[in-house]
Protein backbone atom coordinates (compact mmCIF):
# COMPACT_ATOMS: atom_id res chain seq x y z
CA UNK A 1 0.00 0.00 0.00
CA UNK A 2 2.83 2.38 0.90
CA UNK A 3 5.86 1.85 -1.39
CA UNK A 4 8.30 3.11 1.25
CA UNK A 5 7.64 0.04 3.39
CA UNK A 6 8.96 -2.16 0.61
CA UNK A 7 12.34 -0.50 0.07
CA UNK A 8 12.87 0.24 3.77
CA UNK A 9 12.91 -3.48 4.56
CA UNK A 10 15.78 -4.05 2.15
CA UNK A 11 17.64 -0.80 2.80
CA UNK A 12 21.43 -1.14 2.94
CA UNK A 13 22.70 0.72 6.00
CA UNK A 14 26.01 1.23 4.27
CA UNK A 15 24.28 3.86 2.14
CA UNK A 16 23.04 5.82 5.16
CA UNK A 17 26.02 8.16 5.38
CA UNK A 18 25.84 9.11 1.72
CA UNK A 19 22.07 9.53 1.86
CA UNK A 20 22.32 11.84 4.86
CA UNK A 21 24.94 13.96 3.09
CA UNK A 22 22.75 14.14 -0.01
CA UNK A 23 19.73 15.10 2.09
CA UNK A 24 21.68 17.87 3.80
CA UNK A 25 22.88 19.26 0.46
CA UNK A 26 19.39 19.19 -1.05
CA UNK A 27 17.95 20.88 2.03
CA UNK A 28 20.53 23.64 1.76
CA UNK A 29 19.38 24.31 -1.78
CA UNK A 30 15.65 23.94 -1.24
CA UNK A 31 15.34 26.21 1.81
CA UNK A 32 16.40 29.52 0.19
CA UNK A 33 14.67 28.63 -3.07
CA UNK A 34 11.37 27.91 -1.36
CA UNK A 35 11.54 31.13 0.62
CA UNK A 36 11.91 33.08 -2.61
CA UNK A 37 9.28 31.16 -4.53
CA UNK A 38 6.78 31.60 -1.69
CA UNK A 39 7.06 35.37 -2.07
CA UNK A 40 6.67 35.06 -5.84
CA UNK A 41 3.46 33.12 -5.23
CA UNK A 42 2.26 35.88 -2.91
CA UNK A 43 2.09 33.74 0.25
CA UNK A 44 3.93 34.22 3.57
CA UNK A 45 7.52 33.11 3.04
CA UNK A 46 7.50 30.60 5.90
CA UNK A 47 4.85 28.62 4.02
CA UNK A 48 7.50 27.80 1.46
CA UNK A 49 9.43 25.86 4.10
CA UNK A 50 6.39 23.92 5.24
CA UNK A 51 5.47 23.05 1.65
CA UNK A 52 9.01 21.86 0.90
CA UNK A 53 9.07 19.57 3.93
CA UNK A 54 5.58 18.18 3.31
CA UNK A 55 6.25 17.52 -0.37
CA UNK A 56 9.54 15.73 0.27
CA UNK A 57 8.13 13.53 3.05
CA UNK A 58 4.97 12.56 1.18
CA UNK A 59 6.92 11.82 -1.99
CA UNK A 60 9.44 9.66 -0.13
CA UNK A 61 6.62 7.59 1.34
CA UNK A 62 4.38 7.21 -1.71
CA UNK A 63 6.62 7.50 -4.77
CA UNK A 64 8.17 4.52 -6.52
CA UNK A 65 11.04 6.21 -8.38
CA UNK A 66 14.35 7.04 -6.72
CA UNK A 67 15.49 9.18 -9.65
CA UNK A 68 12.82 11.89 -9.47
CA UNK A 69 13.22 14.79 -7.07
CA UNK A 70 10.65 17.31 -5.92
CA UNK A 71 11.24 21.02 -5.54
CA UNK A 72 9.96 24.54 -6.19
CA UNK A 73 9.53 26.08 -9.62
CA UNK A 74 9.51 29.77 -10.47
CA UNK A 75 7.06 29.22 -13.32
CA UNK A 76 4.51 27.48 -11.09
CA UNK A 77 5.04 30.12 -8.40
CA UNK A 78 4.40 32.87 -10.96
CA UNK A 79 1.16 31.21 -12.06
CA UNK A 80 0.01 30.84 -8.44
CA UNK A 81 1.01 34.45 -7.79
CA UNK A 82 -1.16 35.55 -10.70
CA UNK A 83 -4.13 33.80 -9.12
CA UNK A 84 -3.41 35.49 -5.78
CA UNK A 85 -3.26 38.92 -7.41
CA UNK A 86 -6.43 38.28 -9.43
CA UNK A 87 -8.42 37.33 -6.33
CA UNK A 88 -6.97 40.10 -4.16
CA UNK A 89 -6.39 37.87 -1.13
CA UNK A 90 -3.39 38.12 1.19
CA UNK A 91 -1.66 36.41 4.10
CA UNK A 92 -3.21 33.16 5.29
CA UNK A 93 -6.01 33.45 2.73
CA UNK A 94 -3.43 33.57 -0.05
CA UNK A 95 -1.74 30.47 1.39
CA UNK A 96 -5.09 28.66 1.48
CA UNK A 97 -5.79 29.64 -2.13
CA UNK A 98 -2.41 28.38 -3.34
CA UNK A 99 -2.87 25.16 -1.35
CA UNK A 100 -6.28 24.66 -2.97
CA UNK A 101 -4.72 25.20 -6.41
CA UNK A 102 -2.04 22.61 -5.61
CA UNK A 103 -4.63 20.05 -4.46
CA UNK A 104 -6.82 20.66 -7.52
CA UNK A 105 -3.78 20.30 -9.78
CA UNK A 106 -2.86 17.02 -8.11
CA UNK A 107 -6.36 15.67 -8.59
CA UNK A 108 -6.27 16.73 -12.23
CA UNK A 109 -2.98 14.88 -12.74
CA UNK A 110 -4.52 11.82 -11.12
CA UNK A 111 -7.45 11.93 -13.55
CA UNK A 112 -5.09 12.35 -16.50
CA UNK A 113 -3.06 9.35 -15.31
CA UNK A 114 -6.12 7.15 -14.86
CA UNK A 115 -7.43 7.91 -18.34
CA UNK A 116 -3.93 7.94 -19.91
CA UNK A 117 -4.26 11.48 -21.27
CA UNK A 118 -0.60 12.40 -21.09
CA UNK A 119 -0.54 12.88 -24.88
CA UNK A 120 -2.29 16.23 -24.35
CA UNK A 121 1.07 17.72 -23.34
CA UNK A 122 2.24 17.28 -26.94
CA UNK A 123 0.07 20.24 -27.92
CA UNK A 124 2.34 22.55 -25.89
CA UNK A 125 5.08 23.50 -28.33
CA UNK A 126 8.68 24.02 -27.24
CA UNK A 127 8.51 27.66 -28.34
CA UNK A 128 5.54 28.32 -26.05
CA UNK A 129 7.19 26.68 -23.05
CA UNK A 130 10.52 28.43 -23.67
CA UNK A 131 8.81 31.81 -24.00
CA UNK A 132 6.82 31.26 -20.83
CA UNK A 133 9.91 30.28 -18.82
CA UNK A 134 11.90 33.22 -20.20
CA UNK A 135 9.13 35.63 -19.28
CA UNK A 136 8.84 34.10 -15.81
CA UNK A 137 12.60 34.48 -15.32
CA UNK A 138 12.48 38.19 -16.24
CA UNK A 139 9.51 38.74 -13.95
CA UNK A 140 11.28 36.98 -11.06
CA UNK A 141 14.53 38.92 -11.46
CA UNK A 142 12.77 42.29 -11.66
CA UNK A 143 10.59 41.41 -8.69
CA UNK A 144 13.61 40.52 -6.56
CA UNK A 145 15.67 43.65 -7.30
CA UNK A 146 13.95 45.72 -4.56
CA UNK A 147 15.02 43.08 -2.04
CA UNK A 148 18.66 43.73 -2.86
CA UNK A 149 18.42 47.46 -2.25
CA UNK A 150 15.80 47.67 0.47
CA UNK A 151 13.58 49.82 -1.70
CA UNK A 152 10.22 49.15 -3.31
CA UNK A 153 8.70 48.98 -6.77
CA UNK A 154 5.21 49.10 -8.17
CA UNK A 155 3.44 48.67 -11.47
CA UNK A 156 1.23 46.32 -13.42
CA UNK A 157 4.09 44.95 -15.52
CA UNK A 158 7.71 43.91 -14.99
CA UNK A 159 9.01 46.87 -16.98
CA UNK A 160 7.06 49.39 -14.92
CA UNK A 161 8.30 47.73 -11.76
CA UNK A 162 11.86 48.04 -13.09
CA UNK A 163 11.33 51.73 -13.84
CA UNK A 164 9.97 52.52 -10.37
CA UNK A 165 12.79 50.51 -8.78
CA UNK A 166 15.39 52.59 -10.64
CA UNK A 167 13.63 55.79 -9.57
CA UNK A 168 13.74 54.69 -5.93
CA UNK A 169 17.44 53.80 -5.81
CA UNK A 170 18.10 57.01 -3.91
CA UNK A 171 16.41 55.43 -0.88
CA UNK A 172 18.62 52.33 -0.88
CA UNK A 173 19.15 50.80 2.56
CA UNK A 174 22.89 50.39 3.00
CA UNK A 175 22.73 47.42 5.38
CA UNK A 176 20.29 45.58 3.15
CA UNK A 177 22.45 46.17 0.08
CA UNK A 178 25.54 44.95 1.96
CA UNK A 179 23.81 41.76 3.13
CA UNK A 180 22.50 41.02 -0.35
CA UNK A 181 25.88 41.69 -1.99
CA UNK A 182 27.70 39.45 0.48
CA UNK A 183 25.13 36.68 0.00
CA UNK A 184 25.52 36.76 -3.78
CA UNK A 185 29.30 36.95 -3.51
CA UNK A 186 29.45 33.93 -1.20
CA UNK A 187 27.26 31.76 -3.41
CA UNK A 188 28.89 32.71 -6.70
CA UNK A 189 32.43 32.47 -5.33
CA UNK A 190 31.87 29.01 -3.91
CA UNK A 191 30.06 27.84 -7.03
CA UNK A 192 32.95 28.74 -9.35
CA UNK A 193 35.93 28.11 -7.07
CA UNK A 194 34.89 25.28 -4.74
CA UNK A 195 31.83 23.66 -6.37
CA UNK A 196 31.98 20.73 -3.94
CA UNK A 197 31.00 23.07 -1.07
CA UNK A 198 27.24 23.74 -0.89
CA UNK A 199 27.14 27.54 -1.07
CA UNK A 200 23.49 27.70 -0.06
CA UNK A 201 24.20 25.77 3.13
CA UNK A 202 27.12 28.06 3.97
CA UNK A 203 24.86 31.03 3.38
CA UNK A 204 22.09 29.68 5.61
CA UNK A 205 24.49 29.03 8.49
CA UNK A 206 26.17 32.39 7.98
CA UNK A 207 22.79 34.11 7.97
CA UNK A 208 21.83 32.48 11.24
CA UNK A 209 25.03 33.66 12.86
CA UNK A 210 24.92 37.15 11.34
CA UNK A 211 21.31 37.71 12.37
CA UNK A 212 22.11 36.89 15.98
CA UNK A 213 25.46 38.66 16.21
CA UNK A 214 24.60 41.87 14.38
CA UNK A 215 20.84 42.12 15.06
CA UNK A 216 20.12 42.61 11.36
CA UNK A 217 16.43 43.22 11.93
CA UNK A 218 17.11 46.42 13.85
CA UNK A 219 19.20 47.68 10.93
CA UNK A 220 16.40 47.43 8.39
CA UNK A 221 16.98 43.91 7.08
CA UNK A 222 13.66 42.13 6.54
CA UNK A 223 13.19 39.00 8.63
CA UNK A 224 10.97 35.99 8.03
CA UNK A 225 8.59 34.95 10.84
CA UNK A 226 9.68 31.77 12.63
CA UNK A 227 6.11 30.97 13.73
CA UNK A 228 3.97 28.32 12.12
CA UNK A 229 0.90 29.58 10.23
CA UNK A 230 -1.61 28.38 12.82
CA UNK A 231 0.41 29.87 15.67
CA UNK A 232 0.67 33.17 13.86
CA UNK A 233 -3.08 33.20 13.25
CA UNK A 234 -3.74 32.55 16.93
CA UNK A 235 -1.39 35.32 17.96
CA UNK A 236 -3.08 37.77 15.65
CA UNK A 237 -6.47 36.81 17.00
CA UNK A 238 -5.24 37.55 20.51
CA UNK A 239 -3.56 40.76 19.46
CA UNK A 240 -0.13 39.47 20.49
CA UNK A 241 1.56 40.04 17.16
CA UNK A 242 2.20 43.71 16.48
CA UNK A 243 3.96 44.85 13.33
CA UNK A 244 7.20 46.67 13.96
CA UNK A 245 7.65 45.65 17.59
CA UNK A 246 10.15 42.87 16.89
CA UNK A 247 8.76 40.83 19.78
CA UNK A 248 8.65 37.48 18.00
CA UNK A 249 10.53 34.77 19.79
CA UNK A 250 13.01 32.39 18.19
CA UNK A 251 14.92 33.88 15.30
CA UNK A 252 16.76 32.34 12.44
CA UNK A 253 18.13 33.99 9.37
CA UNK A 254 19.44 33.60 5.89
CA UNK A 255 20.97 36.73 4.34
CA UNK A 256 18.52 38.76 2.38
CA UNK A 257 17.61 42.36 1.79
CA UNK A 258 14.99 44.33 3.64
CA UNK A 259 11.62 45.19 2.23
CA UNK A 260 10.49 48.54 3.65
CA UNK A 261 6.81 48.96 4.27
CA UNK A 262 6.27 51.55 1.56
CA UNK A 263 3.18 51.48 -0.59
CA UNK A 264 3.28 49.07 -3.53
CA UNK A 265 1.19 48.64 -6.61
CA UNK A 266 -1.55 45.98 -6.70
CA UNK A 267 0.62 43.55 -8.66
CA UNK A 268 3.59 43.70 -6.35
CA UNK A 269 1.71 44.11 -3.11
CA UNK A 270 0.33 40.60 -3.26
CA UNK A 271 3.73 39.17 -4.06
CA UNK A 272 6.07 41.18 -1.83
CA UNK A 273 4.84 41.50 1.68
CA UNK A 274 7.30 42.76 4.25
CA UNK A 275 7.89 39.98 6.78
CA UNK A 276 7.52 40.74 10.44
CA UNK A 277 10.63 41.47 12.46
CA UNK A 278 12.09 38.72 14.55
CA UNK A 279 12.87 35.97 12.06
CA UNK A 280 14.73 35.00 8.91
CA UNK A 281 15.89 37.46 6.23
CA UNK A 282 13.99 36.30 3.19
CA UNK A 283 16.37 34.32 0.99
CA UNK A 284 16.00 33.97 -2.71
CA UNK A 285 17.07 31.53 -5.40
CA UNK A 286 20.75 30.83 -4.76
CA UNK A 287 22.11 32.18 -8.03
CA UNK A 288 19.03 32.90 -10.12
CA UNK A 289 20.28 30.38 -12.62
CA UNK A 290 17.39 28.11 -11.76
CA UNK A 291 14.72 30.78 -11.49
CA UNK A 292 13.40 30.01 -14.91
CA UNK A 293 13.35 26.25 -14.45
Amino acid sequence: MIPAFEWLRGYDRANLRGDLAAGLAVTALVVPKNLGYAEIAGVPVQNGLYAAAAGAIVYALLATSRQISTGPSSSLAAVAGGAVVATGVAGDEAAQLVAAIAIATGLLFLVLAIFKLGWIAQFLSKAVITGFLAGAAIDVVVGELPKLTGTSSEGDSAWRELATWIQGLGETNGTTLLVGAIALAVILTLRFTVPAVPGALVLVVGGLLASGLFDLGSHGVALVPAQQPDEAAGDRAQGDVRAGTGEASGEMATPAPAVPGRARGPRVAARERAPRPGAVPAARCPARSDCGS
